[in-house]
């Protein structure tokens, strides 16, 4: 059973992971699911012994958490008052790490 499971986990942990950053272009939320994602590991990494996963899923849940909540304030602005393009007047959205 933990042979099928260490053959299969990895490759749902990693469609998960492109359904999150698909979803992080969206909606802040996306962030959220993507720390989810990023737990996905956990098991994987008791299951194989390796332990430079959990540093890994530390450092992206940060990163995940951080985008969140500046997406999240950047969610929150008014339409009326974001930063717009010159030319095309969509809003500019701000940067951040991924």
């Amino acid at each position: 059973m933990s042979d099928f499971v260490v053959t299969v986990l990895p490759w749902v942990i990693s469609v998960f992971g492109g359904v999150c950053f698909w979803m992080c272009a969206k909606h802040p939320l996306g962030w959220l699911v993507a720390v989810v994602q990023q737990c996905l590991y956990i098991p994987l990494v008791f299951l194989t012994g390796e332990v430079g996963f959990l540093a890994h899923t530390l450092i992206y849940s940060a990163v995940f958490m951080r985008n969140y909540s500046v997406e999240l304030k950047e969610h929150k602005v008014p339409e009326h008052e974001k930063v717009r393009c010159i030319q095309c007047r969509k809003p500019i959205k701000k940067k951040v790490a991924a």
